[in-house]
């Protein structure tokens, strides 16, 4: 397996699944997902032609809604992709952009309600 420049990883600890942003100068970059039990790349993400991703620096994964949230670093925006679907139709959208720097990381909390 290979994957140029890994730069963000995340795991969906229900699958075991690993997801590793790859920055690749010569195409649109990508995020790979790696089956831990045969260590080899099951899924690949990218956004629509007209959405660039040229440096996925951040990915979280929320593991109960199956989707995974991709930091654009370069492009200053956050991607929504839904996990395991058809190929085609994984990419959900922008979920933030015009972010005000050029961010690394992300985190994401589930948030309880007490009431």
């Amino acid at each position: 397996m290979k994957i140029t420049h890994a730069v963000g990883v995340a795991m969906n600890r229900l699958t075991g699944i690993v997801y590793v942003g790859s920055v690749d100068g010569k195409k649109n970059s990508a995020i790979y997902g790696i089956d831990t039990r045969t260590m080899k790349v099951v899924e690949t993400y990218q956004p629509p032609k007209h959405h660039k991703l040229s440096h996925p620096a951040g990915i979280v994964v929320h593991a109960l809604t199956n989707t995974m949230f991709v930091v654009a670093q370069k492009e200053r925006v956050v991607y929504a992709f839904k996990l395991g679907c058809p190929k085609k139709q994984c990419f959900m959208g922008v979920v933030l952009d015009n972010l005000p720097d050029k961010p690394e990381q992300m985190a994401l909390w589930s948030c309880a309600s007490t009431t």
